[in-house]
């Protein structure tokens, strides 16, 4: 089928010097902004509402205002934070009925919030990618005051508005139209923390900053061990909070410790730092305003109160668990006499109307899950239209009604890869880095526990393609495993066969460290490629004829650090077109004619990956096991049987299309607020895309 393919201007294959050995070159995507009106028109599908034991939950949430003269109106946004978080791309959503629905009002991945008290229609939103925004109708409209790089935290001090940027401080004396460098530092700044006339701030090199006499004055720095926690422990300052009774005693929050996070103390205004013993993982924190000396703590997994007296093990006054798990923020308001804690989590927006008696007495409520901010990673749709999706920091979710309502599997493993057995619609497959494989006979109603055998192997949620099937016998299937052990579960690097459709496996001998992705040819079974990252270095490209005896390593292709996404043609299993990002995260394509021998040349795209920003994001380098590529996926209309079929490729920079092989791409996600996508399908000319914010999203009308 024909398709009329818009958005940006294309690149030709001319200019980007295509050819090769029985190749034709690789396209470079346009850049992401500015997007002209064309575009695909999508249908949110969802979940919104999204239910965990019975508990609305909407997806990540890390801003947050409230309008201090109407408690009914509050703004979230979702972004990339300041640590370890999950990165969102659903930009803001505003309530004026205290929750009961939302409304996206501006797209973008947003890490802050400022309602200015004094005028509340006025409204800062620190932006991951675009800088700095404001809008002063309660954003209706928007526009851009600082462009320069990308914005984490504001803090209003002294009559004057400061924010933490990629670039350092910068302030602003007129509430935030204009911004100037606050002063010259040595690394991007992260946080702030401020009370009782202190300002510090935090840096991405874990260096602390106190400002007085409209100067900043380096303190210290916190300690750093580059040998404890994940492949992505970094001295970053995360959160500060400063003590509104004793302003000397300020706690920190940094990406260091077990699960890259560690809360520090210090008495003496930053100058020095040591370890709190805290038996968790911190991961936000804020003082009180009414209770002496009290710190909230929110956990991975629960809500704390300490008695911060200064000292490296205080006393822990209550531990209480709330209805959302990854907390990430804590806002601290005052309504009708009580104390309320505004949490943001990876499962939306909870809410603690009496934060001080919490330990005691006392409810919470995620009042953000009609906002449907839903991080959708893997999908898979079926011929009878059942959509199946698996999700970060949720649970896996189908929908037998094409999305009208969903049902939730909470023992299915977030980031799982998903799959339907072909020419069987009611066989479902979820492969996740937890339980291994779990398979459903009934549509994807339920799923069987999986066997000792079938838990045996875990994939890596980094993988582009971890499961693949026979298309001359769908019972003989493929199974990527490893390269890491999660939850004290050891997994195996390799390659698995199975014969009987998933429920015994044999590992095969193949040239393998640690294979990301596979693909079949869907006319010869023999014909596979494969990629692996051996070391955790460059990917490295195979293929083969004959069904694994023997393999040939693609010569030649651009050193990359991620596993290449793989599409074999539906049409003629000689062309293939392979995916992956470079070291600066610029996405790219390339295309081979001769089966995956050969390819031709690539050319970066000008687009920059939120993933990788290097030393322009807070010097991590975003590396180990939670590298998320910033290329995600690249999938053939499987339907088109002649001719040239297109294909599309998500990216965390937007979703393109190409019909002639990765020539030329054009944008198709403009019409959207999001413009980051994990997996894509395509069903009977219809596309589907897994979104990093709006959930699940299917294109309106067959290609278009």
């Amino acid at each position: 089928m024909k398709r009329l393919v818009q958005g940006m201007a294309f690149v030709a294959c001319a200019l980007v010097g295509c050819g090769g050995a029985g190749s034709s070159g690789g396209g470079a995507l346009p850049p992401p902004a500015p997007a002209p009106a064309q575009g695909w028109n999508f249908i949110s599908l969802g979940p919104t509402n999204a239910m965990y034991a019975k508990i609305p939950e909407s997806g990540k949430i890390n801003a947050f205002a409230i309008d201090p003269t109407n408690a009914n109106v509050m703004y979230i946004g979702g972004g990339a934070g300041t640590g370890l978080e999950v990165f969102s791309n659903a930009g803001i959503y505003r309530t004026t009925n205290g929750g009961a629905s939302w409304q996206s009002i501006q797209p973008g991945a947003v890490n802050a919030l400022w309602l200015d008290p004094a005028q509340p229609t006025h409204i800062l939103a620190a932006d991951e990618d675009n800088g700095i925004l404001t809008t002063s109708d309660s954003g209706a409209t928007w526009r851009t005051v600082y462009s320069t790089t990308s914005a984490t935290q504001f803090a209003f001090f002294g009559g004057s508005l400061y924010a933490t940027t990629a670039a350092g401080i910068i302030a602003s004396t007129d509430r935030g139209n204009t911004w100037q460098i606050s002063s010259s530092i040595d690394a991007p700044a992260t946080a702030f923390g401020s009370a009782q006339g202190v300002l510090i701030a935090g840096m991405a090199n874990g260096s602390v900053y106190s400002y007085a006499n409209g100067a900043w004055q380096k303190m210290g720095t916190i300690p750093f061990n580059p040998n404890t926690g994940t492949g992505l422990s970094a001295p970053t300052v995360h959160q500060i909070a400063v003590d509104p009774l004793t302003p000397t005693h300020v706690y920190a929050t940094t990406n260091d410790g077990p699960w890259d996070q560690t809360l520090f103390v210090s008495t003496d205004s930053g100058a020095t730092w040591k370890p709190v013993n805290y038996n968790g993982w911190p991961q936000a924190i804020a003082f009180s305003e009414i209770a002496p000396h009290m710190l909230y703590v929110g956990d991975e997994g629960s809500f704390n109160a300490l008695n911060a007296d200064g000292t490296q093990s205080p006393t822990v006054n209550f531990q209480s668990y709330l209805q959302v798990i990854d907390l990430r923020n804590i806002w601290v308001t005052s309504l009708a006499g009580a104390e309320v804690c505004w949490i943001g989590s990876d499962q939306g927006l909870d809410r603690v109307p009496d934060c001080v008696n919490l330990g005691k007495a006392g409810t919470d409520s995620v009042v953000s899950g009609p906002a449907g901010m839903t991080l959708a990673r893997r999908l898979a749709v079926s011929t009878t239209g059942t959509v199946m999706a698996s999700f970060q920091d949720l649970q896996s979710f189908s929908s037998a009604n094409g999305g009208g309502s969903w049902t939730s599997h909470p023992g299915l493993y977030e980031d799982g890869f998903v799959d339907f057995r072909p020419g069987s619609a009611n066989v479902c497959y979820a492969y996740d880095e937890n339980n291994g494989v779990s398979i459903s006979l009934d549509g994807c109603a339920t799923f069987a526990i999986p066997t000792a055998a079938q838990a045996a192997i875990l994939p890596s949620r980094l993988m582009t393609n971890a499961m693949a099937f026979d298309p001359s016998n769908p019972l003989h299937m493929y199974f990527l495993s490893g390269p890491r052990s999660v939850f004290g579960k050891s997994a195996p690097n390799g390659v698995f066969e199975s014969f009987d459709g998933g429920a015994t496996f044999v590992q095969d001998a193949w040239p393998f460290g640690a294979p990301g992705a596979i693909a079949i040819d869907p006319h010869n079974p023999k014909h596979i490629v494969a990629c692996d990252l051996p070391l955790y270095t460059t990917s490295v490209l195979w293929t083969t004829f004959d069904a694994g005896k023997t393999w040939t390593n693609a010569k030649s292709l651009p050193q990359t650090p991620y596993w290449y996404a793989i599409a074999i043609s539906p049409v003629d299993g000689k062309d293939v077109v392979i995916a992956n990002a470079d070291a600066s995260g610029n996405a790219f394509s390339l295309h081979s004619s001769d089966g995956g021998l050969t390819f031709g040349a690539a050319t970066t795209a000008a687009a920059r990956a939120t993933a990788v920003r290097g030393s322009a994001r807070v010097s991590q380098a975003r590396r180990g096991v939670y590298v998320y590529s910033p290329m995600r996926q690249i999938r053939f209309d499987q339907d088109v049987t002649s001719g040239v079929p297109c294909a599309i490729l998500t990216t965390s920079k937007g979703a393109y299309e190409s019909c002639d092989f990765g020539a030329t791409w054009a944008r198709i996600d403009q019409t959207l607020a999001v413009h980051s996508f994990w997996d894509v399908r395509w069903v009977g000319g219809s596309v589907y895309l897994a979104s990093n914010g709006f959930g699940v999203l299917r294109s309106a009308a067959p290609g278009h």
